[in-house]
């Protein structure tokens, strides 16, 4: 059975980083106070909760003769962002034990303990008929965090003389700190129209055709292999429409596929049955709007929506070690 992790920003801030773009905002704006975004997120802060859709959202100030000093601008802004972003992933001791190894391990290899009684009959059933399990790790953030630990990990394994289920290599699908690819997924997503034919540098899927390093038809093979896809930590935003678009068409190929969405809720509540379906169905559906697809079908018995999981928790890592990596 394959198993696909789609990893966002939420498990950095899991381990304690604070890598949020509220985070980046505070540190940018008081270390580089005069610099051309600082001040617009400074007076346009509400516009600039997401950088990306943001970006986007700015092209329609910006004219076509100041499209060079904007990517310029665009260019040092990507630079702070890297370096924001060195320094928390720096600060990031991992807890080389193996007790956290164990930990993990146990988390991941059985991520379908939150399922409900039905998902987690179907999950039995799909898992008898496989032999063994795989689990490949495609991330969104630019750190190499998650990259640390299933390095580690599989070197637990190899201490122990057993098979890794994890994949040696963590997909970057924005690349990473040294070489970020930050942007919009489509031409769509850039505000003024007249700026759309000069802007394949600005968004991501054909920045990363044109860096030519194959990381789509790759990941498309990945994801049209898995029984199950994952999605921990990212808001799925339209920023990666394409990434959810092309999700949608692996559901709806085979019945059997199934797309477990981790949400997370700040106010997490107690909810009736009544509420806890109305909820499924809420965020269900934001994600088919997301990928700006219509499905064929109904794929509601496909998709399996787990609020405020403690999957990716863990106790190895305490407060303690936390406070001393000056990460909270």
């Amino acid at each position: 059975m394959n198993v696909t992790f789609f990893i966002g920003n939420g498990f950095d801030i899991s381990l304690g980083l604070k890598t949020s773009y509220e985070d980046f905002y505070n540190w940018y704006i008081k270390k580089y106070p005069n610099s051309y975004f600082a001040e617009l997120i400074t007076s346009e802060r509400k516009n600039w909760a997401d950088l990306e859709t943001g970006l986007g959202e700015h092209t329609k100030c910006i004219t076509p003769e100041q499209f060079t000093e904007f990517l310029d601008e665009k260019e040092e802004l990507e630079n702070r962002l890297a370096e924001y972003l060195f320094e928390q992933q720096s600060a990031f001791t991992l807890p080389q034990t193996p007790e956290f190894a164990k930990e993990f391990i146990e988390h991941t290899t059985n991520f379908f303990k939150e399922f409900s009684g039905e998902q987690r009959t179907h999950y039995n059933n799909l898992a008898s008929n496989n032999s063994g399990k795989s689990f490949t790790f495609v991330t969104l953030n630019y750190t190499s965090v998650l990259d640390s630990i299933i390095r580690y990990v599989n070197e637990y394994f190899k201490k122990q003389s057993q098979s890794s289920p994890f994949s040696s290599l963590v997909y970057h699908v924005h690349g990473e700190i040294e070489q970020l690819v930050l942007g919009v997924d489509n031409a769509n997503q850039i505000s003024n129209a007249d700026l759309r034919e000069q802007c394949s540098c600005f968004i991501k899927p054909l920045v990363n055709q044109r860096l030519g390093d194959g990381i789509i038809s790759r990941l498309h093979s990945i994801i049209n292999g898995s029984e199950y896809i994952c999605i921990y930590g990212a808001s799925c935003g339209v920023t990666d429409q394409s990434w959810w678009s092309y999700i949608v068409d692996w559901l709806q190929k085979d019945i059997k596929r199934r797309l477990v969405l981790y949400v997370y809720e700040a106010n997490g509540r107690k909810r009736s049955a009544q509420g806890l379906i109305r909820f499924w169905d809420e965020q269900i559906n934001l994600f088919l709007e997301r990928s700006g697809k219509k499905p064929q079908r109904n794929l509601s018995n496909q998709i399996i929506v787990i609020p405020n999981s403690k999957i990716f928790t863990f106790s190895s890592i305490s407060k303690k070690e936390l406070a001393a990596n000056g990460t909270t």
